[in-house]
């Protein structure tokens, strides 16, 4: 038979929602699921077996109905039942579950542009015009509405932030590397890890110091 993974057979599953603000449904790939939720005790790989999913326990037995789209929509508190069948033997193990629950994403609102004064001296009191030392968490309480539990991480680069990787590591003391220059950023449920589906944009700018 089958080993189910710790959970058995109840499974329990979280995931963020679809949508900012709306924490009642999203979407799971069952093609994935039995990986991301550990259905399957290790050394067992998933592609050793059949595992569909049914909407009662017993069109699970029975191997009846089963859901063909890979992609289910789920509301918070969604049952689904398992069957897992070893492709090679044929022994199945159909008295598994899982409930889904559904985290909400942060919203994020716009922020203002940034502007500081060059803060470097230069050489022979001619100032480095295009640098300063930006603090960008003074744009969290914009950005996130003074909402608890809500962080915000800042980007170099739309790209980055929509892949969610490579954040500035001290937004708090950022030095900017072009003049004018755009910041991205994500908001992000310090509880759930839940981050806002939108990506904001905000500006920073360096002005000249008298020379």
């Amino acid at each position: 038979l089958p080993i189910l993974g710790s959970g058995a057979p109840d499974f329990e599953y979280t995931f963020c929602e679809e949508f900012d603000g709306d924490d009642t449904m999203g979407d799971i790939d069952l093609l994935t699921l039995a990986d991301m939720a550990g259905f399957l005790a290790p050394p067992q790989d998933t592609g050793d077996f059949t595992i569909t999913y049914h909407e009662t326990s017993i069109e699970a037995q029975n191997d009846a109905n089963a859901i063909t789209d890979a992609i289910y929509t789920a509301t918070d508190g969604d049952v689904l039942f398992i069957r897992i069948e070893n492709t090679a033997t044929g022994c199945v193990r159909d008295l598994s579950s899982v409930t889904f629950t559904i985290e909400s994403r942060p919203l994020v609102n716009g922020a203002s542009a940034i502007t500081l004064c060059a803060d470097d001296p230069g050489i022979n009191g001619i100032p480095d015009q295009d640098t300063a030392t930006f603090d960008l968490t003074q744009q969290n309480d914009a950005i996130t509405g003074g909402a608890p539990g809500i962080s915000v991480v800042y980007y170099l680069s739309e790209e980055d932030a929509i892949a969610m990787q490579n954040p500035i590591a001290t937004p708090e003391m950022y030095v900017n590397i072009s003049d004018p220059q755009t910041i991205y950023a994500r908001a992000i449920n310090s509880a759930s890890e839940c981050e806002s589906t939108d990506v904001i944009s905000f500006d920073i700018m360096v002005e000249p110091l008298p020379f």
